[in-house]
């Protein structure tokens, strides 16, 4: 397993079979306190396995699980916190079960003399100096300041370029895995149209090379050595089988040939060695999916078309597959639409979503000249389209290519006035009119847009916070937001779940009324004190920032001092 700064941790080697049989050896192998790795497995599900008796369960785990649960975790770190390297609590942290953590928590304060108002402000304001202190380090180590710096960068790959699949280490015993999962896995991972898997015959030319027979088995070493030597192979995948009990654990790795780091790791159980195949192509879809695969690329069957107007039914295909990507992925888009419009050159809708993903990935500054070949296309062939691709392409095209926005304007509601349901739609007129200085006119449309979308979190909160702007009644949204508050809601943005059970207590701070804001606020504090928003470190900051602006210095003392960092 590799830590954030890469090194493998020097903790205790698992067993022979890779089994680790206490909490003190889990903690071991993942160099932190018997304490933090009970946490992880509460609050981070982290893989621990229980063997169950009448007095009391023993634990073990595996250590490809924790190695899986590891990549897994460091990989939804970096993409939660806009690429923060996922740094862990340090060993400081706790050493062992006695309860150390806790005790020198408590004497931070224990060793303080009893403290004026003044002296608690002044303590408050220390923890808060002390928290944007960590921000100040974080964002350092963000921009390449801190040791740690770019030692998790995410894999560099794209469509159709090439993974080499090695050899699985077979560790149950038995004959019939020799060979056969990494050959399944390979049929799996060739049928996807994303990327390439690459022939042994390739593997040769770099085998005889290092004087290496043709018939060499290629390890997971070996097969680093073999993506080096042929330069253009960017991926890497290991693999091993081993006995679970009466089941059988399948754990294969994503690694970085360049760096030689594992970056993603995925486990999978099988009942039996029938249902190892079925194991594998979970496993296909995983590391796909990884990869950037898309759900339409790996199950086209269950992709729907656009209603777009296209003589092409490939053009139609392709633009499909694009249309879910020219936000996040603009490259794969423009690859895939650039083939749309070369099938049918009149593709209006086609011209147009490929002028918006070459503008996702242009730098600020003046418009791209394909960006605007493709739009002034899209523009001119649009009287041949249906109404609502019209009005969206003009819109567009007014929006974001002639810089028009009065007209952009026009054209939005030209296609709301036929279509009021189109979130789209709505999406571009909130920021629009508020360019425009029509703040009230933008309020109603993010309250329509929540109202279209009730499992939004997010349009549900902008219209929570905007509703008063207008006189609206904000308690649908409010409702809305706490129904939509989840685990991965609390994961990403946790400072806004707070915001969400603040909000009575805010409103009634707008209203004048401190003293009932402040009665409120504490209620609702000893709601979330035991939930799992009472865990998230930054939505405890926004709480105890929250108390701080209330005057009420003790409870937020009592706040910061739950924050784990």
């Amino acid at each position: 397993m590799n830590s954030p700064s890469g090194e493998p941790p020097p903790g205790d080697e698992p067993a022979s079979n890779g089994r680790l049989d206490s909490w003190k050896e889990i903690g071991s192998y993942l160099r932190r306190s018997v304490r933090t790795a009970k946490r992880w497995e509460k609050e981070q599900e982290l893989p621990v396995h229980r063997h169950h008796h009448e007095k009391r369960d023993s634990v073990y785990a595996y250590a490809t699980e924790l190695d899986a649960w590891w990549s897994r975790r460091g990989a939804e770190l970096v993409d939660l916190n806009g690429a923060e390297d996922p740094v862990l609590p340090t060993e400081t942290e706790g050493v062992g079960d006695s309860g150390v953590e806790e005790i020198e928590r408590e004497e931070k304060f224990a060793l303080l003399p009893a403290r004026s108002p003044r002296r608690a402000m002044l303590l408050a304001a220390g923890v808060v100096l002390a928290v944007l202190t960590v921000g100040v380090l974080v964002r350092l180590s963000r921009n390449g300041s801190g040791p740690s710096a770019g030692s998790l960068r995410p894999l560099p790959f794209k469509a159709r370029d090439w993974v080499l699949v090695t050899s699985f280490e077979n560790r149950t015993g038995r004959s019939i895995f020799d060979g056969t999962l990494e050959a399944a896995l390979e049929r799996e991972l060739r049928s996807s149209r994303y990327l390439n898997v690459v022939p042994r015959k390739r593997i040769n030319d770099a085998l005889a090379l290092m004087r290496k027979s043709d018939t060499e088995t290629v390890d997971a070493a070996l097969g680093r050595e073999v993506c080096l030597r042929d330069g253009e192979i960017r991926a890497l995948v290991t693999g091993r089988i081993e006995k679970l009990g009466s089941k059988f654990l399948l754990s294969v790795n994503l690694v970085d040939p360049a760096r030689g780091l594992t970056v993603a790791g995925v486990a999978e159980e099988a009942a039996g060695e029938a249902e190892a195949l079925p194991a594998i192509r979970r496993v296909s879809d995983r590391l796909r999916k990884t990869l950037g695969e898309a759900l339409w690329e790996m199950r086209p069957e269950e992709a729907t078309l656009a209603k777009v107007t296209t003589r092409s039914l490939k053009a139609l295909q392709l633009y499909s597959q694009a249309e879910p990507l020219a936000m996040k992925k603009p490259g794969a888009a423009q690859e895939l639409l650039r083939q749309a419009v070369a099938e049918d050159p009149e593709f209006a809708a086609g011209h147009m979503l490929l002028a918006m993903a070459i503008f996702n990935e242009s730098a600020p500054g003046p418009v791209a000249e394909e960006h605007r070949t493709h739009a002034e296309s899209a523009f001119r062939l649009s009287e041949f389209a249906t109404d609502r691709e019209r009005y969206w392409i003009r819109a567009s095209y007014y929006q974001f290519t002639d810089h028009q926005p009065e007209k952009a304007v026009a054209a939005w509601e030209a296609l709301l006035a036929l279509y009021p349901d189109d979130v789209e739609a709505l999406n571009d007129l909130v920021p629009l009119y508020r360019q425009l200085g029509r703040g009230p006119e933008s309020v109603r449309c993010a309250l329509r847009r929540a109202d279209l979308t009730p499992n939004d979190f997010r349009n549900q909160i902008l219209a929570l916070s905007r509703a008063g702007v207008i006189g609206a009644d904000p308690n649908p949204y409010l409702r809305r937001a706490r129904a939509c508050i989840s685990d991965d809601v609390l994961d990403r943005v946790p400072q806004q779940a707070a915001f969400v059970e603040m909000f009575p207590s805010i409103r009634l701070w707008n209203q004048g009324n401190v003293a009932k804001a402040s009665s409120e606020m504490e209620r609702a504090w000893r709601e979330i004190e035991p939930t799992p928003l009472g865990r998230r470190d930054k939505g405890l900051q926004a709480i105890a920032s929250y108390f701080l602006g209330l005057g009420r210095l003790r409870l937020a003392e009592e706040v910061y001092e739950r924050i784990s960092n």
